[in-house]
């Protein structure tokens, strides 16, 4: 059975080297950051040259210690790791072509390494396919940065520099903590295409009516039946926070939500693997 390790690099870098100790895997994903902009200046996302060039160094530390075990099984993607379309893309993307090599291939994705949104939108993913991504966190109590901050003693305070520079942000002892997800329940192919022609109405940035909807799915209006089933799903999907309803005289507007627009890309992202 392949068994994969997805892990993003951050500021850590202990917490990276000694996963394989915690899950025992044939391949590993590092999802590197895209570099910032100059030195002491940010870009966009906030990110300064100075964080990529520590994350960075990481990552190559990381290939230097686990290359003569691995050697040819660690691959790099690099994303813009604050952007939550990026991380659906790389982890879908990996999801997908490895699980055609092998259907029975288990995901374990290390959530303690990086930004809190790899580690949320990672859980999301995992909600898919619960069993076979199984998203895992690091415990410890040591941090070396509160160790910095308290320290006044310039040689120690160097120390703990060096510290950082050779560990990351925390050392062990570890303890495994296996995040549990909920899985999801799809709606009815019928809703996925109300949130598909939501989606596609959102780029224009105006509510629509039940009538509307309609015509973007190229139902006609008289097919009473698929109008019926079309105003039940609506209420459905709008209980689910995927979509407002908002009432406007006898009509109601719709609209999708960010949580509908991030369930939708999920669900097309993992479409052939969740059914």
């Amino acid at each position: 059975m392949t068994k994969i390790l997805i892990v993003p690099v951050g500021l850590e870098l202990d917490r990276i080297v000694l996963s394989p100790q915690f899950v025992s895997v044939n391949e590993i994903y590092l999802i590197t950051d895209k570099p910032g902009l100059k030195n002491d200046e940010s870009d966009t996302t906030g990110k300064s040259k100075s964080l990529t060039d520590f994350t960075n160094q990481f990552c190559q530390d990381v290939k230097n210690i686990w290359a003569p075990i691995y050697q040819e099984k660690i691959h790099t993607k690099e994303i813009d790791i604050t952007d939550q379309n990026e991380i659906i893309d790389v982890l879908s993307a990996i999801i997908n072509d490895e699980t055609e090599k092998s259907i029975a291939t288990t995901f374990y994705i290390n959530v303690s390494t990086s930004t809190k949104l790899f580690g949320i939108i990672a859980c999301h993913v995992a909600s898919f396919l619960p069993g076979r991504i199984i998203p895992f966190y690091l415990s410890t109590s040591h941090y070396i940065i509160t160790e910095l901050v308290n320290e006044d003693k310039i040689d120690e305070r160097k120390q703990k520099i060096s510290d950082f520079k050779k560990h990351g942000l925390t050392t062990g002892p570890y303890t495994l903590i296996e995040i549990p997800v909920l899985p999801i329940m799809k709606p009815k192919e019928i809703g996925i295409t109300i949130l598909e022609a939501l989606m596609n109405q959102d780029t224009k940035g105006s509510p629509v009516n039940l009538e509307e909807i309609l015509s973007l799915m190229k139902v006609s209006r008289e097919n009473e039946n698929y109008r019926i089933k079309t105003s039940f799903w609506a209420k459905k999907l709008r209980d689910l926070n995927f979509i407002t309803m908002i009432k406007q005289g006898r009509d109601y507007r719709i609209q999708i939500t960010n949580t509908g627009k991030l369930f939708y890309k999920l669900s097309k992202s993992l479409e052939s693997l969740s059914h």
